[in-house]
């Protein structure tokens, strides 16, 4: 089926209190990854690209928006495509052009007011073709050692300045700090459910938690008890990647091709998909 809507997914979950996973893919593998996992489990996914790696030079948001389009087209459950921490207008406008559904822009490490004004203009820009927004509030900060652009500060979110952000705005999801981290943990985060609590209840769009991968699968179903709709995974993905290509590289292959390594990359990556995906829904 064509890609759905982010929005959609996401405002169905909140409704009915589970939380849908946001998957970060990086080529063909890792994209049908997600959709064979999502087909397995029977319930809708959203696949996204943090815009971070078409800075690399290894595949464009334009070649990666291609294969997103043409495997959900084949797909018998809902895929939506959205753009991870977006850190400039211009880099939005591309990706909307490139055929993203949604996008987010990440100005969580400027001032308040600076935050509200690059998201209002990147929201009114996205809305009037058709494209929701996600933007931070608060930021969700990086661990120790791990290889990710950003700053290693993290500051939680404040409910009265969300529910401010969210009306000055109108972002369509709100992503939030509340304890986790981006990359590998030093040590077993400590989610603060109460702020999530009362965040939830002071805004009225989904909301989104970075820095899942390794997060305990207990408190994670806590978060989405506590609100959370979105969960981001992309470390402990890539991991899983990896991992399929050392087992591959262990075979004794016959006549060796590069797609029997990325072949059990993807089988990795999509049993950890499927995971997730059926963690995420167990409220449902």
């Amino acid at each position: 089926m064509p890609l759905v809507s982010t929005k959609k997914i996401l405002e169905d979950a909140r409704q009915g209190g589970y939380g849908i996973g946001a998957f970060n893919v990086y080529n063909l593998e890792t994209v049908q990854g997600v959709i064979k996992a999502a087909e397995k489990a029977n319930l809708p996914a959203i696949i996204q690209a943090w815009a971070g790696i078409f800075r690399f030079g290894s595949v464009t948001m334009e070649t990666l928006s291609a294969i997103v389009h043409a495997e959900a087209q084949k797909a018998n459950v809902p895929i939506a495509f959205h753009l991870d921490h977006g850190e400039s207008f211009a880099e939005i406008m591309r990706a909307i052009r490139a055929g993203f559904g949604s996008v987010m822009i990440d100005a969580s490490t400027k001032s308040l007011e600076e935050n509200i004004k690059l998201t209002r203009k990147v929201v009114e820009a996205a809305h009037s073709v058709g494209v929701e927004v996600e933007a931070e509030l608060g930021h969700v900060g990086i661990c120790k050692n791990s290889k990710e652009e950003g700053t290693a500060n993290t500051w939680l979110t404040d409910p009265g300045e969300a529910a401010y952000f969210v009306e000055e705005t109108g972002v369509d999801f709100l992503a939030v700090a509340i304890g986790t981290l981006h990359g590998f943990y030093q040590a077993e985060p400590k989610l603060d459910i109460p702020r999530l609590k009362q965040i939830a209840q002071a805004v009225n769009v989904p909301l989104v938690l970075h820095g899942s991968s390794y997060t305990p699968p207990e408190q994670i179903k806590e978060a989405i008890k506590g609100g959370i709709n979105k969960i981001n995974v992309a470390t402990e993905l890539n991991v899983e990647f990896v991992q399929g290509i050392k087992e591959a590289l262990k075979e004794d292959w016959e006549t060796p091709y590069p797609n029997n390594l990325t072949d059990m990359g993807r089988e990795y990556y999509s049993k950890a998909v499927e995971d997730k995906i059926k963690l995420f829904a167990l409220n449902r």
